[in-house]
């Protein structure tokens, strides 16, 4: 019985390379959706500081009202995507990605997407595909150790 309850709490016990991202993915959709409400607030005035340091392109206050909005709602769900990963909910990791994968085509569907921007994207879905690889091992390794304990009793 002790072993089970061993198994069991290896399971749902955070390894660091999850406390780790989470942390990160907390951190850094946090601070991007203050930054988005602050902007979807002060738009028109930022509208204006764009179309003073951006000459070649002009901004409208409804594109920058839109951006920010859309903004809000894709760091507010890597928010909460985070604190289900945080749970060690499963579904925290796949609206994770999802949303990661929304982002990219958004960026290339709206024209505002920049090589450093894509790169970090793509860093992050290959940081989760290498994690997903790693969680998958670690749960078939738990099972055997969970079968082995139930033959030895």
């Amino acid at each position: 019985m002790n072993k089970a309850n061993q198994a069991t709490k290896t399971e749902n016990s955070k390894s660091f390379l999850l406390s780790l991202l989470s942390v990160v993915i907390l951190t850094y959709s946090g601070v991007l959706e203050l930054f988005t409400i602050a902007l979807s607030v002060k738009y028109k005035w930022v509208t204006e500081v764009l179309n003073d340091y951006m000459t070649n392109e002009s901004f409208s206050e409804t594109k920058v009202l839109m951006l920010s909005l859309t903004g809000m709602v894709i760091f507010g769900i890597t928010f909460w995507s985070a604190l289900l990963i945080w749970k060690l909910k499963k579904s925290g990791f796949v609206i994770y990605v999802s949303i990661t994968i929304i982002t990219i085509f958004v960026l290339k569907l709206s024209g505002y997407g920049y090589m450093p921007e894509y790169i970090t994207l793509i860093g992050i879905m290959i940081f989760m595909f290498f994690y997903m690889i790693r969680t998958k091992k670690r749960a078939d390794l738990s099972d055997n150790e969970v079968q082995d304990n139930n033959n030895n009793n």
